[in-house]
C-alpha cells in the first residue's frame, strides 16, 4: 500500500515565476467540428526551461558543464528524506537566508545532532534531499505582490553542509525559485561540483510530510530531455511506502 503525492508546481499563465523571468503564455485551441470535420485540440506554450518545478543541471552555472540530458534516469530515482525549516519562521523573516543552524535547529527539533546521523537512522540509503521552508504554501493559491522577490535561498555554508553529511547524494531540491539569492552563484556551485542535480520550485510539501511519518519517501523528479539545456521541467511525485 502506499501514497503518492504530487510535488508538481501547476504550470499556468498566472502562476508564480523567479523575479525578472518573462511570463508563461499559453494558448488552448480546444477539439471541434468545423465543417462536419473533427479538428483536435492541442495548446501552443511559451514558457522558460526554469518555469515551475524542474531540474537543474551544472550547465546552468558552469561554461561546458553537463547538460540535462546528460543524466541518466536513474539519478531521479531516489530514497528522499526532507528537512523541514518552517521552524525557521522564513515567511515572516525579511532576509531569508538558510543557514546552517536552521538545519541544525530541524534536527535538534527530532533529537539528533547532525544530517548524517539522522540519515544513517533511517538506513534507507538516502540519496535525496529535499528542504521544506514553508514557501510553496506561501505562493499557493495566492497572487501576493512582490512576493515572488521574497523566496528563501542557501547559503554557502548551508550547502556544503548538505553535501558534507549525505553520502551519495544526487538530487537536492526545494521549495523556492532557487538555492541562490538573485544574481548569485556560490550554493549552485557547491552542489553542481559534486554532480548533484537540482530541483527547484517544488510543491505540496506540507502534505507529503503531513501523511509520512518519517519524513522518508521515493521520490520520482526525471526532467524533460531537452537537449544541450542547462534545465527542464519535471513532473515530481513522492512515493510513501506503507509496509
Amino acid at each position: 500500500m502506499n501514497d503518492i503525492i504530487d510535488l508538481t508546481y501547476p504550470i499556468s499563465e498566472d502562476m508564480l515565476t523567479y523575479p525578472g523571468d518573462p511570463k508563461v503564455k499559453i494558448k488552448n485551441e480546444l477539439a471541434r467540428l468545423e465543417k462536419e470535420e473533427l479538428k483536435s485540440a492541442y495548446s501552443i506554450c511559451t514558457l522558460s526551461n526554469h518555469h515551475g518545478t524542474h531540474v537543474d543541471s551544472p550547465a546552468h552555472k558552469i561554461p561546458g558543464g553537463k547538460t540535462i540530458d546528460k543524466f541518466s534516469l536513474g539519478k531521479f530515482i531516489n530514497n528522499a528524506v526532507v528537512i523541514d525549516l518552517t521552524r525557521a519562521r522564513f515567511i515572516e523573516k525579511y532576509v531569508r537566508e538558510i543557514e546552517k543552524e536552521d538545519i541544525l535547529l530541524f534536527l535538534n527539533s527530532i533529537n539528533f545532532k547532525e544530517l548524517r546521523d539522522y540519515v544513517a537512522y533511517l538506513d534507507k540509503n538516502i540519496s535525496a534531499v529535499i528542504v521544506y521552508t514553508g514557501f510553496c504554501d506561501e505562493i499557493k493559491g495566492q497572487k501576493v505582490k512582490g512576493i515572488e522577490e521574497k523566496f528563501p535561498y542557501f547559503s554557502e555554508e548551508a550547502a556544503a553542509y548538505v553535501v558534507d553529511q549525505v553520502p551519495n547524494l544526487e538530487v537536492v531540491g526545494i521549495d523556492s525559485f532557487s538555492f541562490d539569492k538573485k544574481s548569485e552563484n556560490g550554493a549552485h556551485l557547491i552542489f553542481f561540483k559534486k554532480d548533484i542535480a537540482l530541483v527547484e520550485t517544488l510543491f505540496n510539501l506540507k502534505e507529503l510530510l503531513d501523511k509520512n511519518k518519517d519524513n522518508s519517501f521515493e521520490l520520482y523528479s526525471a526532467p524533460l530531455s531537452y537537449l544541450d539545456s542547462d534545465a527542464a521541467q519535471t513532473r515530481a511525485f513522492a512515493v510513501i511506502n506503507w509496509e
